[in-house]
């Protein structure tokens, strides 16, 4: 790989309930990709609720970013716009 990064592939699409603990238990950053209708079930594992993330992801909305930061034994939750292409929105989900 081009930037040397570990890619870990072993997770199936209906895997995310095990994914997540991977995940947040990694060193640094990760980038978690998945489908998008999966996407507020992984973010109410992450955060261990169901009221702080939208609960549905629109199916146009490509251009977003959601990242969630450790805050001691917690976790915050924000929206980033990409804004990288013509029509993508700064309006949060």
């Amino acid at each position: 790989m081009l930037l040397g990064l570990q890619l870990e592939t072993r997770f199936l699409k209906d895997d995310f309930a095990d994914m997540v603990p991977t995940a947040v238990a990694a060193d640094g950053i990760v980038l978690i990709a998945w489908e998008h209708e999966d996407i507020p079930a992984i973010a109410n594992l992450i955060l261990g609720n169901s009221t702080t993330v939208p609960q549905q992801w629109p199916g146009q909305r490509f251009d977003i970013v959601w990242v969630f930061d450790r805050q001691g034994s917690g976790w915050s939750f924000s929206q980033v716009p990409q804004l990288l292409l013509s029509g993508d929105s700064s309006q949060p989900i």
